[in-house]
């Protein structure tokens, strides 16, 4: 007899296995799933489940907790907002802390060529995601010191000391850390030694010795020279090519082959020189009138160039414009050779101030600055009273800027390299540490100047600029920038046109524009007397600043009549401007040392006034 079950007896089954199920469900779309992540030094553990993402950072010591103790400054936001965090991926040598925001922290780690390990934390948060800095607030018991000057912290541990260094970031006393901007990063250096500065700049790489740099400047010398006689130069047009396929008329290059080659003892055609300059006489300048002439046109439109430059030059040093230091090369010696006194103490009061401390300044500007500051202890230092104050921007202001790049040591604008100014700045800090007795200055700057070098094609031809230089990317060049732009620099050449000045000779302020050599001068009562020397049957033309109105000259022993048309004549001459106190000279050498006596009196006529 079958018994008909109630609808009831199946539903109660049915609402159990139900039941346990949906139980079943919500235990597993819950459950925890725990990872683990390292890199070098730094731990990064949490676990996910369906209500997100929790995660600490273990950091020598610190704990960092990802989901509560990393903050953002969102758009125009005056307090810091949590960050939500996303996720957290580990990869080879890397881990991503990825945050709903759009910012992420990546931490990763590389081996350098030295073997020692590298622990970087950088920070990616895109314009779109309106965050403009980060802040990360661990529970930290970090001990940190700081480095003089540089953008770095010591931190103090009993495991060994770790250097930490600030790219467009910093970590307050609390151990709070903040990023300043998109790519701003901390790097962690272990075991810096005992030298933790000096570890700062090389990173336990060798400096460069003065061997080793003398080579590399032979090198790239002869590289240049090969280039303009050769590698470079289109004799059909007198042109020299350039990296980008161009072909131009270089006076640079021109006045660079012919300076090179009288060094080398080399044979110099300086008749051929002066067709090739007559041939682009368009595209002649003041720079190469001591071999070619030309002086008097020149000069004068150097000095109509000059009165733009003084009037710029004036405004910065009144406003106390870094741009001072970048307006042209050697600044000290060009105010000296124009003569404008007034101009030369405005220059004078604003490098007695310490008014260009904590202005932003570029790479160029520092290099500058590091060259006014070598050039005036050369000269005339009791000229421009209070210059040694440059010196202390030097720690403040250049030193913070050098970093490394694969592995050289370079001179950055922000993650760029300003080449020629990282080539000017190592010349003069090397300058600065010989003749200081500032041992980390001298490889500090023969470093730079190598790393630089480094960096030529077969003709000298050097990239203008780095970039972008970081996530460990090799570099990439841009630009390029010629070997006639730095040659003066670099070559200690004294037949490349220069400034030479006889202020302690002659007691006053006259000044030449020669490519003469052994230059001496004396002074009598009613003489100045110049002598020079020079290969002997080539000539040379030279301009003479600041000669007061004289008699007469007296050149190759006789009285010697002066004419403007002197530079046309085969044989030596003279011209006199009394307005610009200027004297003119052209000198044929009968024999290597030659001699002008400038006369300011005339027994004839008696003594001439000033």
């Amino acid at each position: 007899m079958k018994t008909k079950l109630g609808f009831h007896y199946y539903l109660i089954p049915v609402i159990y296995l139900l039941l346990t199920g949906a139980f079943i469900h919500l235990e597993t779309s819950g459950a925890r799933q725990g990872f683990s992540y390292q890199v070098s030094q730094a731990a990064v553990s949490g676990t996910r489940s369906g209500g997100g993402v929790s995660a600490t950072l273990k950091l020598f010591g610190s704990t960092i907790d990802l989901d509560s103790q990393v903050f953002g400054y969102i758009g125009d936001a005056s307090e810091p907002k949590a960050l939500t965090l996303a996720d957290v991926i580990g990869e080879q040598q890397k881990i991503r802390v990825e945050y709903k925001e759009g910012v992420t922290l990546e931490i990763s780690s590389s081996l350098r060529e030295n073997g020692d390990q590298l622990l970087m934390i950088q920070t990616l948060f895109p314009k779109e995601s309106g965050v403009s800095r980060v802040l990360i607030t661990p529970e930290s018991d970090w001990t940190l010191s700081s480095l003089d000057f540089l953008p770095a912290r010591l931190l103090d541990r009993e495991q060994g000391s770790v250097l930490i260094n600030l790219q467009q970031s910093d970590i307050a006393e609390d151990g709070t850390i903040s990023f300043e901007g998109e790519g701003s990063r901390l790097s962690f250096f272990q075991n810096p030694g005992e030298n933790p500065v000096r570890y700062w700049f090389f990173q336990g790489n060798p400096s460069v010795s003065r061997d080793n740099y003398e080579k590399n400047l032979r090198d790239y010398l002869e590289k240049a020279y090969v280039g303009w006689k050769s590698g470079r130069y289109n004799p059909g047009s007198d042109t020299w090519s350039s990296p980008d396929g161009g072909r131009q008329f270089q006076e640079s290059a021109l006045v660079g082959m012919v300076a090179e080659g009288f060094r080398r003892r080399d044979t110099v055609d300086l008749n051929a020189i002066k067709g090739i300059s007559t041939r682009h006489k368009e595209n002649v300048t003041y720079l190469s009138a001591p071999y070619v002439g030309s002086l008097v046109m020149t000069d004068e439109a150097r000095s109509a160039e000059a009165s733009t430059i003084n009037t710029k030059l004036r405004n910065y040093a009144r406003s106390s414009n870094p741009a001072l230091f970048s307006e042209v090369d050697h600044l000290a010696e060009y105010l000296l050779f124009s003569g404008d006194k007034a101009l030369l103490r405005a220059v004078s009061e604003c490098f007695k101030t310490d008014a260009f401390e904590g202005k932003k300044m570029t790479a160029l500007q520092l290099a500058g600055m590091v060259e006014v500051y070598v050039d005036v202890g050369n000269l005339y230092p009791e000229r421009f009273p209070g210059y040694e104050e440059l010196y202390g921007l030097i720690d403040s202001l250049l030193l913070p800027r050098l970093g490394r790049a694969d592995d050289g040591l370079f001179l950055f604008d922000n993650d760029k390299v300003d080449v020629k100014a990282t080539l000017k700045a190592g010349y003069y800090l090397q300058e600065i540490g010989r003749g200081e007795n500032r041992a980390l200055f001298e490889e500090l700057g023969r470093t730079m100047v190598v790393s630089v070098l480094s960096l030529s094609d077969e003709n000298g031809v050097l990239p203008a600029t780095l970039s972008p230089l970081r996530n460990n990317e090799k570099e990439r060049k841009e630009g390029y920038l010629l070997p006639e732009m730095v040659y003066s620099l670099l070559a200690e050449n004294r037949y490349y046109p220069r400034h030479t000045f006889l202020y302690k000779e002659l007691g006053s302020d006259v000044a030449l524009w020669t490519v003469a050599q052994s230059i001496s001068a004396s002074r009598s009562q009613d003489a100045y007397t110049i002598s020079f020397s020079f290969p002997t049957g080539s000539t040379h033309h030279m301009v003479i600043k600041n000669v007061p109105p004289f008699a007469y000259i007296e050149l190759y022993g006789i009285r010697w009549n002066g004419t403007r048309q002197f530079q046309y004549y085969d044989a030596g001459g003279w011209y006199y401007d009394r307005d610009s106190r200027t004297l003119y000279l052209k000198v044929r050498h009968k024999r290597s040392r030659e001699e002008v006596v400038i006369h300011f009196r005339d027994d004839t006529v008696g003594e001439v006034s000033p």
